[in-house]
């Protein structure tokens, strides 16, 4: 019974002196379960405004977002902008999407003037994969 106690207490002591031995490569995978999780709420977050996004335009709710302030503040930030010519005016064009897709995915283009009063907006539709 003594032989079982000790051989226990001494695996016991192994262990424990395991584990102590890789506190900084355990915290590590946590700090990284943690991140990852950041990361998820962010993409998830991202494309829930992205949804937002597409309703407001196919219900013509768009509207009452009359500048980028109010886009920004609403939906964040695009994923690509750049200034355009579009019918002889200097534009930018914001494209908003799904944050985790990149090919083949619904996309919205929202068109701003030179002051950043939302001009015209648009969605693309993904096209099928039997197209």
């Amino acid at each position: 019974m003594i032989n079982n106690l000790v051989i226990l207490f001494c695996l016991m002591m192994m262990t424990g002196c395991a584990a102590a031995g890789h506190v900084k490569e355990l915290k590590t995978l946590k700090a990284l379960s943690k991140e990852q999780a950041e990361i998820d709420a962010f993409v998830e977050e991202r494309n829930n405004k992205f949804a937002l996004m597409q309703k407001a335009i196919q219900s013509d709710d768009i509207k009452q977002y009359s500048s980028r302030q109010h886009i920004l503040d609403e939906f964040g930030p695009p994923v690509f902008s750049q200034i355009i010519q579009k019918d002889g005016d200097s534009m930018m064009k914001w494209v908003y999407r799904e944050v985790t897709e990149h090919f083949n995915m619904d996309k919205v283009n929202l068109y701003f003037d030179e002051l950043g009063v939302l001009k015209n907006w648009e969605i693309i539709e993904a096209k099928s994969a039997e197209e």
